[in-house]
C-alpha cells in the first residue's frame, strides 16, 4: 500500500484518531484523552465545514445553481467553526492539567494530516 492510496482510504484516518487518542489518555490520563477529542473534534468540523464551502462554491461558479438548503447549512458551518474553536479551547481550559497540551495536539494533527493528503494527491 503507497502512501497514497492510505490517504484515500478513511480508515487510515480512523487509525490515527485512535493512536492519538491513545497516545493523549497514555500521557496525560483522562485530561488528555477529553482535551485531544475536543481538538480534533473542532479541527475536524473546521475542515469538513471549509472543505464543503469550497465545493458548494465551485460547484455554483459550474453549474450557476446550488441547492439553497445545502446552502444554508454549509455557510452556518463555515461561519459557526471559529467560535467552535473558542468554545472547545475553553472546555478544554476548564478540564485543566494536560487537557490544553492535548487540546493543540488534536489541531496539530489534523492540520498535518491535510498537509499529508495534500503532497501524497500531487
Amino acid at each position: 500500500m503507497t502512501l497514497a492510496s492510505a490517504t484515500r482510504n478513511p480508515a487510515f484516518y480512523g487509525g490515527l484518531v485512535v493512536a492519538a487518542l491513545a497516545v493523549a489518555f497514555a500521557a496525560g490520563g483522562a485530561q488528555g484523552l477529553a482535551g485531544m477529542a475536543l481538538g480534533l473534534g473542532a479541527t475536524g468540523f473546521s475542515l469538513i465545514g471549509l472543505w464543503y464551502m469550497v465545493r458548494l462554491l465551485g460547484r455554483s461558479t459550474e453549474t450557476g445553481q446550488a441547492n439553497p438548503k445545502a446552502s444554508l447549512i454549509i455557510v452556518a458551518a463555515f461561519f459557526i467553526k471559529l467560535p467552535l474553536f473558542v468554545i472547545l479551547g475553553t472546555a478544554a481550559h476548564v478540564v485543566g492539567g494536560t487537557a490544553n497540551p492535548c487540546f493543540l495536539s488534536g489541531l496539530g494533527l489534523v492540520y498535518l494530516c491535510l498537509v499529508g493528503w495534500a503532497l501524497a494527491e500531487r
